[in-house]
């Protein structure tokens, strides 16, 4: 049997002083940009596969944010082959969960301070792709992780890079440009 037997003393604290950019900047408190919204986004985007030809994307995204951290959705895309050739790739379409592990904000240019996030992407794809004569579809898993920026409370740019295991192995770039219809009052 352990006995620990503590001396009480009084709490002390210690004053910080900042000096530099962060002097005198406020307190950070919680901005709830994606709680309870919904995300529709244009993605034009770019495929690299490992031992196919590269192709340009178009595509669209929903996602419905359950909480600010964790959302649930939808995205897809059609590939275009580019110059000679054919890509193998035609087509993705993939149910999602978002993740936004991070999340801060920025200056840019010395301007205003706007909200930043990283988050991952994951969830299994429908890819449609071109095999020997024929077209086939199977599903494959995918990961992905992006960077997004809000200029407005209610639009948002993010850059996304998504991985569609299979054989080959696809590497997806998109750039989206996304709306928030529900607006939701930024909390600075």
């Amino acid at each position: 049997m352990a006995f620990v037997f503590c001396a009480s003393s009084s709490a002390r604290a210690q004053e910080v002083i900042l000096r530099g950019p962060l002097a005198g900047a406020p307190a950070r408190t919680p901005h709830w940009m994606r709680a309870q919204r919904l995300e529709l986004a244009l993605t034009p985007g770019a495929s690299f596969g490992s031992n196919d030809k590269p192709s340009l994307l178009a595509g669209a995204e929903a996602h419905y944010f359950l909480w600010d951290r964790l959302g649930l959705g939808a995205w897809g895309t059609a590939a275009f082959p580019v110059g000679s050739g054919e890509s193998a790739l035609r087509g993705a379409l993939a149910p999602e969960l978002v993740l936004v592990p991070l999340e801060g904000k920025a200056n840019a240019f010395d301007q205003d301070y706007f909200p930043i996030d990283l988050h991952l992407l994951g969830g299994p794809a429908l890819a449609l792709a071109r095999q020997g004569g024929g077209e086939e579809a199977s599903w494959l898993p995918m990961f992905g992780v992006g960077f997004r920026g809000f200029s407005a409370n209610f639009f948002s740019n993010s850059l996304d890079y998504r991985l569609l295991f299979g054989d080959p192995v696809r590497h997806l770039v998109t750039l989206s440009f996304a709306f928030w219809p529900i607006e939701r009052r930024l909390k600075e």
